[in-house]
């Protein structure tokens, strides 16, 4: 038996001849993560430059979670340039456009430049390297980080004149901002990927210092004088606070949003499956199905574990198993399996299979035979030594198969259902299916229901802290925008075919977080200070949803699907934060 059916030794290598060429099988064993920047990059420069030296005619075709890891890592650090890039400019153009000068600007990205150095060194200094999806999740820093210095430098539009009254009217409102949003971001440490752990980090620590420059900085800093909003920003800021003084607006924004979200109900779905984290590569997706035709075997992702006292019990075991296997695969429930007792036979199948030549070819045919020759019947051949696994020479492509001395892997080509898998595991407790893929999946599923929990937690925090400030009537005031937003965002994201995974819970997270400081910032205010606060409110929103919404333009399907629900639960909660004002 072969591993690759469709191939053949020809000059000890492993050849096949098709489309009018003769296709060599090359198989390389990795040393190294190949999930690391470094040892990919070796191994495409490597193989790109063989391939660049092949002669006229000659094609190359690749396979391998190396190839695949470094096509998603280059297009991640891509769109990690590109939506920063884009996030800033944004940023820069509606500072510039607010503010109609260079003073805030500079600030602001003071504050900005500082968080991000901060928040990359802490990382870097807690793990030792920087995950490129925090790399490209922690973008959305610029956005968040900057609403603390809108919140001060729009007080220049209202009446506090020196940098001291500015910064002493909001710093209850930034500080109960900051832990509100520091509980919501804090919670992405219990993701099972390093990269969100890393999130984690950067965001707590890049908030903070983007807070520690507005407080101690900008006072010393800022030189502006008071000046006039815009008349286009005035207009808005008071059409909005005239519809939302009326009667009506406390209770019928927030029916029109649930009734909104409530057919999503229809839609809504949960889905864990890891493989939804990343869109694999086109043109390696084309390769690997041109290898797979070529060789006849196909990624071998799922297997069965052999688990016994010995190697001979588990020869045994692979044998008394294979008629169930067979089965399947004339079922068409897989195209094929490959074990080691296809290569070497347990001691005893091997003595069955003795016995049944003496008695079926020997003693009747080979005995006569020598008979009429008149050669004597003692040269009938007789029994042989058995072949002992430990005993050979076993290649490696056998060995492969080997875990250790009665721990096998039986490996299952393209198993498309596990339904009988399962029930041949579930009948020997020796025997065990391994599915990578569902077994990260499933523990996705337990980190979304811890971070469901996780959610509920902060929300309760973060009312504890409202209690302090506001009172509980207060409190639920400040805490109803948010909360609405949650429970309306996946619902009303369904429409678009998202569905609940953790992802979108912990972007539910932030949504608490950021809506919770909107609410704060418009139960902080006063009469005179109401015009300055929503233009502060609604620049924050702008910049949130430049950060975070330009995600949704990402290729990684979870990472674009997170930056869809951000747009979705920032804009309800800005909508509904007006509704906690006193």
């Amino acid at each position: 038996p072969n591993p690759a059916p469709l191939l053949h030794l020809d000059g000890g290598m492993l050849t096949t001849e098709a489309q009018g060429k003769t296709w060599i099988y090359l198989d390389a064993q990795i040393v190294g993560d190949p999930l690391a920047l470094s040892v990919q990059r070796r191994i495409y420069e490597t193989v790109s430059g063989a391939e660049a030296v092949l002669p006229e005619g000659a094609e190359l075709l690749r396979t391998g979670a190396v190839f695949f890891a470094r096509a998603g890592a280059s297009t991640a650090m891509t769109e990690a340039g590109t939506i920063g890039g884009h996030s800033v400019l944004g940023v820069l153009v509606l500072l510039l456009v607010i503010f109609r000068g260079v003073g805030p600007l500079f600030l602001n990205v003071l504050a900005i430049v500082i968080g991000i150095v901060c928040a990359a060194a802490a990382v870097i200094f807690v793990f030792g390297n920087i995950h490129v999806i925090a790399l490209l999740m922690g973008t959305s820093l610029i956005g968040v980080s900057v609403d603390y210095g809108l919140h001060y430098c729009c007080g220049r539009f209202g009446v506090d004149r020196t940098p001291g009254q500015r910064l002493s009217r909001i710093l209850p409102g930034l500080t109960l901002g900051l832990a509100t949003t520091m509980i919501g971001y804090a919670c992405l440490a219990v993701a099972p990927l390093p990269g969100l752990r890393q999130v984690s980090v950067f965001t707590v620590v890049g908030l903070a210092a983007a807070f520690l420059t507005v407080v101690v900085l900008f006072p010393r800093l800022d030189r502006a004088p008071q000046q006039v909003a815009p008349g286009w920003i005035l207009a808005i800021v008071e059409r909005l606070w005239a519809v939302v003084d009326r009667p009506r607006f406390r209770w019928a924004t927030p029916i029109l949003i649930v009734v909104i979200a409530l057919p999503g109900l229809a839609m809504f779905r949960i889905d864990d499956d890891v493989r939804r984290l990343q869109r694999p590569n086109g043109e390696l997706l084309h390769q690997q199905g041109g290898i797979e035709k070529l060789t006849g075997f196909g990624p071998q992702g799922q297997y069965l574990l052999i688990d016994t006292p010995d190697s001979q019990a588990s020869l045994r075991l692979e044998e008394s198993i294979s008629g169930r296997l067979n089965g399947l695969v004339a079922d068409g429930v897989l195209t094929g399996w490959q074990g080691v007792s296809r290569w070497v036979p347990s001691v005893q199948r091997q003595g069955q299979n003795r016995a049944l030549i003496a008695q079926h070819l020997e003693q009747p045919f080979l005995a006569e035979h020598r008979t009429r020759l008149g050669l004597s019947s003692r040269g009938v051949p007789g029994g042989a030594e058995p072949l002992i696994l430990e005993d050979l020479a076993v290649p490696e492509s056998i060995g492969s198969f080997i875990m250790a001395p009665g721990q096998h892997l039986l490996f299952l080509n393209n198993l498309r259902v596990t339904k009988g898998i399962d029930d041949l595991a579930a009948s020997n407790k020796s025997i065990l299916f391994v599915d990578p893929a569902a077994d990260v999946s499933n523990v996705l599923q337990r980190y979304r229901q811890i971070a469901s929990m996780l959610l509920g937690l902060a929300v309760a925090l973060g009312y504890f802290l409202l209690l302090w400030r506001y009172g509980w009537r207060g409190g639920l005031a400040v805490m109803a925008a948010p909360v609405i937003a949650v429970v309306a965002t996946p619902l009303i994201a369904a429409y678009a075919g998202i569905p609940m995974t953790m992802f979108s819970v912990l972007a539910m997270i932030l949504v608490m977080s950021i809506g919770g400081d909107y609410a704060i910032f418009c139960r902080e205010t006063d009469h005179d200070h109401r015009d300055v606060t929503l233009i502060a409110v609604l620049s924050a929103s702008l910049t949130t949803l430049l950060s975070f919404g330009l995600l949704a333009a990402s290729s990684v399907a979870v990472i674009q699907e997170f930056g869809l629900t951000m747009i979705i639960g920032t804009t309800i909660a800005v909508a509904l934060a007006p509704m906690a004002r006193r």
